[in-house]
């Protein structure tokens, strides 16, 4: 994993959504990659610093796509699931979210979002979930992914 966690870079539209959100939204990356590995990919690429909480796999009993990892994200962080929204990038992550009644946003879907061999390979991306309203950024989003 850590060969891997070397050639990895961010997702843009997804870090980018984190960055406009930092200082105006509770974030959390809610990741099934071992905490080690995540919080590596997340300094490698500047962005560890954006996120208030980290659930990772073994914080969880119970892997997407059960809701636990997303409800105990909000949990942390002081919210209902139902004032989230979630980005995810895989069909497990997606259930998830729906699970746990959360807006969802299926970043596979985003303008941007990369089909490369790397970002396969390593699917802890970040995805984070978000309160309040939307940004126009995030709409322009959210109106062209919404599920």
């Amino acid at each position: 994993a850590a060969s891997c966690i070397q050639l990895v870079t961010e997702i843009y539209p997804v870090a980018q959504a984190a960055r406009d959100g930092f200082g105006v939204y509770h974030m959390a990356v809610v990741s099934s990659g071992p905490r080690a590995m995540v919080e590596q990919f997340l300094v490698q690429t500047n962005l560890r610093h954006l996120f208030q909480v980290l659930v990772c796999a073994e914080d969880v009993t119970n892997h997407k796509p059960h809701p636990e990892p997303f409800l105990l994200a909000a949990h942390k962080l002081g919210l209902s699931p139902e004032t989230c929204r979630a980005y995810e990038d895989a069909d497990a992550g997606c259930a998830s979210v729906k699970a746990a009644g959360m807006y969802l946003v299926d970043v596979r879907k985003v303008p941007g979002y990369p089909n490369s061999v790397v970002n396969s390979v390593v699917k802890s991306a970040v995805n984070s979930v978000v309160k309040g309203p939307e940004s126009d950024a995030q709409s322009k989003v959210d109106q062209e992914t919404r599920i």
